[in-house]
């Protein structure tokens, strides 16, 4: 199995109750070390400044192979958990890395079984790269939708839906996003039905909506499927999304049934979460 993801690679500025760091981040490192933990071939297009060539090198150092695209600046975002437990994350953004273009993107496709999309905000990824990912139907497409459900405006993270997002969603075959950005999209607060309702969007769509602590649903064929998330104790939660999404996938290009995939990912998850060494720490404060 082969996977290309696409998206910026970050610097994260994570503030929690316990510390303040400054890690790598991004769909690409959370998503990609995992699928490169699990045995899954792994490359990453993505884009950061040639100054912070030690993003590329801790990928490459896990197996990934960075097919970095040229950017005066590296992504960095500021990851607040400092409000009361059940609080809403904070997030603002610091800097933004040039959008990721074209260049080799259609060969890149052509040799990947899953291409996962993970845009940080509207201007990551070209529109012409996605208009490319979206024509060229060689591979299973996934889509976080994290990154086309946020306008970004004098660093302030707003929710928003992105003009591109809905005609990208048609063309994918499997949708994540997080109980808010399906609320966003479709008017539900009921995660079930959010789920069911991102599925009729085309037939054989499946649709992933994460609850955070308490789990995902997950809708396919007209069945919603409930996995309770496992237990962990912690206050940096970043990149769990996408680990789990990418554990998930995984399994599911696997063979196995959307309940077996969906329990693998939620105990992965967990796992990968209880691990002290899942960041690489670029800096202390």
């Amino acid at each position: 199995m082969n996977v290309l993801i696409v998206g910026s690679i970050t610097r994260d500025r994570i503030r929690s109750r316990r510390c303040s760091v400054e890690a790598i981040g991004g769909a690409v490192w959370h998503a990609g070390t995992c699928f490169a933990r699990l045995g899954v071939t792994t490359r990453v297009v993505t884009a950061f400044s040639p100054a912070d060539r030690i993003l590329g090198e801790a990928l490459g150092a896990l197996g990934v192979q960075v097919l970095q695209r040229p950017s005066t600046s590296t992504s960095i975002f500021v990851n607040d958990y400092t409000a009361p437990a059940g609080g809403d994350r904070r997030q603002e953004v610091v800097a933004l890395a040039d959008p990721i273009g074209v260049e080799g993107l259609r060969d890149e496709l052509r040799l990947c079984d899953l291409a996962y999309l993970g845009p940080l905000h509207p201007g990551d990824v070209s529109e012409d790269a996605l208009s490319m990912i979206a024509e060229d139907r060689t591979s299973t497409i996934a889509l976080d939708v994290q990154g086309l459900t946020r306008s970004i405006k004098r660093g302030r993270v707003t929710a928003k839906i992105d003009r591109r997002l809905r005609p990208l969603m048609p063309v994918c075959d499997v949708i994540k996003a997080s109980s808010e950005e399906a609320h966003l999209l479709t008017g539900s607060t009921d995660p079930s039905e959010a789920a069911t309702e991102l599925g009729r969007t085309r037939s054989g769509l499946e649709t992933m909506v994460t609850c955070a602590r308490e789990g995902a649903f997950i809708a396919s064929r007209g069945v919603v499927h409930f996995e309770p998330a496992a237990a962990v104790d912690t206050d940096n939660p970043t990149g769990a999304g996408d680990m789990y999404f990418a554990a998930y996938l995984t399994q599911r290009m696997q063979g196995e049934s959307v309940e077996s995939a969906a329990r693998f990912a939620a105990l992965f998850t967990a796992r990968r979460l209880r691990d002290p060494k899942r960041n690489v720490v670029l800096a202390r404060s």
